[in-house]
């Protein structure tokens, strides 16, 4: 006996949703052109929260995590290195000191967990940017080293962050409008970098604040990343504006990941009415987090957990970190530089970031992003802070 046909399509949408989580988890790489719209259409059809779960339950089977009992990882070695930030007295350094690997020395990779300048590379005769950037690699759990997370740690005396609201206004987009989804004109000689944002409009609502302007209202307790006046920066759960304070730039995502060293892995929305975990599927994910008086730093993983992002963020001396997008052509850090003559050159944080075209960052973007440009001459003081009120007054 068959089905009648009103249970069918519950069934054959079901069908359609996971096999577009397979396809989103695999990324394969010329998949940028035709995944997105699909799994965005996936999403209208059966729901966020749905589509999610699917997404998460394709993400663990596809999970292929290395045997816990390699004899190159000892767990149970009294003298393993253990998850510890940088010792005091480092945190004023450019560039920052190695970070403390979390495997025996035996196990780890080639300069892994020490920083290595990091610029586009650009033709002969172009003069390189003063090293603002630095990169690093660095696993960060014993129980999985097979997973890696990729950090790229700026100096905000040299650099400056713009936010780009993505040209996608309406409730399907980010929420920004047809000139904020690309770098000004005027900017791309002091390009340095970009790298993206969070989730979509229609995932969460996070708040937006761009040059001022209110694109969504910002949510209470959310983490949030804010600019003000010269060149200050920060980071932190959302409990209002505070009297006089000027806030330039806002973008908000989830909870704090890190805060005050502590993890907090049970990250979460609500969509379709229904509390959503975000943190524990094994995906591609990104984060930022702030390590005073003046780093910001980006993190990437290619197959971890929001507490692998967090994890790094402790042993990288950040004081309060956040998550940012997550899953394949979603999450990318590229150093860009424009010259005079209109070349550009490019380099990407991690050779798997290739589910995307070249340079993804000089077009026009639906989805919001992040740009870094260089100061025309360094700040005197410190631009990172804590505390919302220092941002400025109006």
């Amino acid at each position: 006996m068959t089905d009648p046909p009103a249970r069918r399509w519950p069934r054959r949408l079901l069908a359609l949703a996971l096999a577009t989580a397979a396809l989103a988890a695999l990324a394969p790489p010329t998949a940028h052109l035709w995944l997105p719209p699909l799994v965005d259409a996936a999403r209208a059809v059966i729901g966020f929260g749905r589509m999610h779960r699917i997404e998460q339950a394709a993400f663990e089977l596809l999970d292929d995590p290395v045997d816990h009992n390699d004899d190159s990882v000892d767990l149970h070695d009294p003298g393993a290195p253990r998850l510890s930030p940088p010792r005091p007295g480092l945190e004023i350094l450019w560039p920052p000191a190695p970070l403390t690997l979390a495997l025996p020395p035996s196990a780890a990779f080639p300069h892994e967990g020490r920083w290595e300048a990091f610029d586009a590379p650009c033709p002969q005769g172009a003069a390189p940017r003063e090293g603002a950037m630095v990169r690093a690699d660095l696993r960060v759990d014993p129980r999985r080293p097979d997973v890696e997370v990729s950090l790229v740690a700026m100096d905000m005396r040299r650099l400056e962050l713009r936010l780009m609201p993505g040209d996608a206004g309406g409730p399907e987009g980010s929420a920004g409008g047809p000139a904020g989804g690309a770098i000004p004109q005027g900017d791309l000689g002091a390009l340095v970098a970009a790298f993206n944002g969070g989730f979509q409009r229609q995932h969460g609502g996070f708040g937006l604040v761009h040059q001022r302007a209110t694109l969504l209202e910002p949510l209470k307790g959310a983490a949030t990343l804010a600019t003000g006046p010269r060149g200050r920066l920060w980071m932190g759960s959302w409990q209002g504006p505070g009297e006089g304070v000027d806030v330039v730039d806002l973008r908000q995502n989830l909870q704090l990941l890190v805060e005050d060293g502590a993890i907090n892995p049970d990250l979460w929305l609500v969509a379709d009415g229904r509390r959503e975990t975000i943190g524990h599927s094994a995906t591609r994910r990104s984060g930022l987090c702030v390590r005073p008086p003046f780093t910001l730093i980006y993190l990437w993983t290619l197959r971890g957990q929001a507490e692998s992002l967090g994890r790094a963020m402790i042993v990288a001396g950040c004081a309060r970190g956040m998550h940012l997008d997550l899953n394949a052509f979603h999450t990318r850090f590229e150093a860009l530089r424009v010259l005079d003559d209109g070349q550009s050159c490019e380099a990407r944080l991690h050779p798997a970031m290739t589910d995307g075209p070249p340079r993804r960052y000089l077009s026009p973007q639906r989805r919001d992003f992040f740009a870094l440009l260089a100061r025309p001459s360094p700040l005197d003081d410190a631009p990172v802070v804590l505390s919302l009120e220092a941002l400025g007054a109006r």
